[in-house]
C-alpha cells in the first residue's frame, strides 16, 4: 500500500496528528507523508523516536501530544517505534495509525500490546 493510499485513512481518525518515527524513516517516507497530510488540511507534529521502546519515551512523547492538543498518534517505522506509538496512544486515549516498514515475528501492527523495555532489560 502506498503513502497516497494510506494518508486518507489516517485523516479519518482525526486531523491533528503526531508523527513518530526515527530520522532515517522520516527522510525515506515520513516527510512525504507529512506533506500529504498537511496538503489535505491536517496539522502534523513530527517527533523523533529515540530508539528505545520504554516508559520514559512513552511519557515524553505523550506529554508532547497533550501539550500540542494532538488527537491521533501515527507510528511510522519498525517494531520499537510501532510499540511505542501504540503505548502513547493508550496513555493519551487517542486513536493510533500504524504504517510499518517491516513485519517482525510478532507482527507488531496486528498486536494490541506493546513491548516496552526497562533499563535492566536493554
Amino acid at each position: 500500500m502506498s503513502l497516497k493510499q494510506v494518508f486518507p485513512m489516517f485523516l479519518a481518525l482525526g486531523n491533528r496528528l503526531l508523527l513518530l518515527c526515527d530520522p532515517i524513516v522520516y527522510d525515506l517516507v515520513g516527510k512525504e507523508l507529512e506533506e500529504n497530510l498537511v496538503a489535505a488540511g491536517a496539522t502534523v507534529y513530527h517527533e523523533s523516536f529515540n530508539g528505545e521502546a520504554s516508559n520514559k519515551e512513552v511519557s515524553r512523547v505523550a506529554e508532547i501530544a497533550k501539550e500540542h492538543e494532538l488527537t491521533v498518534i501515527v507510528g511510522l517505522g519498525g517494531g520499537k517505534t510501532i510499540d511505542t506509538a501504540k503505548a502513547i496512544a493508550d496513555d493519551c486515549q487517542y486513536p493510533v495509525a500504524i504504517f510499518t516498514n517491516s513485519c517482525f515475528y510478532r507482527c507488531t501492527y496486528f498486536c494490541f500490546i506493546s513491548y516496552l523495555f526497562s533499563r535492566r532489560s536493554i
